[in-house]
């Protein structure tokens, strides 16, 4: 296998790395709402109440370092396909809404007290936007497979 070929594995890899961080935090929003709408009204001591609220608070505590995980293989990913075959502008695309989502979510932790304003809908939005441009492109770079 060749030094390119070897890089562009790399590059997949990554890209599939940081498909599974957005899932997981994307996971966040999903917790907790299951937590609110069924586990919350189960026993106290119900096993599964337990071991869904270890899960929630993996996922929940994690939710703030999942960024700087994500833009550390985001720019491995970015600079080994760079070198291999370029960019792709869904690609280009994904990072800029990667960037704002991380930046909504900064302005939120550091900026504001109040949960329920404007930049929460604004950060789950992106959130939405952010996996229909990863997919897309996913989808572009298995379809036109450097």
């Amino acid at each position: 296998m060749s030094i390119e070929d070897q890089m562009h594995v790399i590059g997949v890899v990554l890209g599939w790395i940081i498909a599974a961080g957005y899932v997981w935090a994307v996971m966040n929003f999903f917790v907790k709402r299951i937590y609110r709408k069924s586990i919350a009204n189960l026993p106290g001591d119900s096993p599964r109440k337990r071991r869904f609220t270890g899960f929630m608070h993996a996922v929940t505590k994690s939710h703030k370092f999942v960024p700087l995980f994500l833009l550390t293989i985001l720019l491995l990913h970015f600079l080994m396909e760079l070198i291999h075959v370029g960019f792709f502008a869904t690609g280009v695309i994904a990072i800029v809404l990667l960037l704002l989502q991380i930046s909504l979510g900064v302005y939120g932790t550091t900026a504001k007290e109040i949960k329920t304003d404007r930049w929460l809908y604004a950060h789950r939005t992106v959130a939405v936007l952010l996996f229909f441009a990863i997919a897309a492109h996913a989808t572009t770079a298995i379809v036109l497979n450097p």
